[in-house]
């Protein structure tokens, strides 16, 4: 599922609905996000950002991710404006992929 809209500042917590069935939201797809205008994210019960969720979002600078626990490549690659990301102690990461940020 891609985003698809034009709002800059986005909120997902902990479901979504489709076709009116609630649905437990627990990992971002490949490429969700990509190359969207979207400036902040806060994410609830997301617990895996998959391989370029987030790339070329250049606008991008606010990313609260409180309950993650795995990050995948390029999640984050070319977030230029990214001033502020709240993810967990990095020690509660099951997994971390080093090319996560800024390529």
């Amino acid at each position: 599922m891609d985003y698809v809209g034009n709002d800059s500042d986005i909120k997902i917590g902990n479901t979504i609905f489709y076709n009116n069935n609630a649905i437990a939201l627990e990992d971002m797809d490949n490429y969700a996000f990509y190359s969207s205008s979207i400036k902040s994210i806060k994410l609830g019960n997301v617990n895996t950002i998959n391989d370029n969720a987030f790339n070329r979002c250049y606008l991008l600078d606010e990313i609260e991710l409180p309950n993650v626990e795995i990050i995948k490549a390029f999640a984050f690659a070319n977030c230029i404006s990214l001033e502020s990301i709240e993810i967990p102690e990095l020690n509660t990461l099951k997994d971390l992929h080093l090319k996560i940020v800024f390529l």
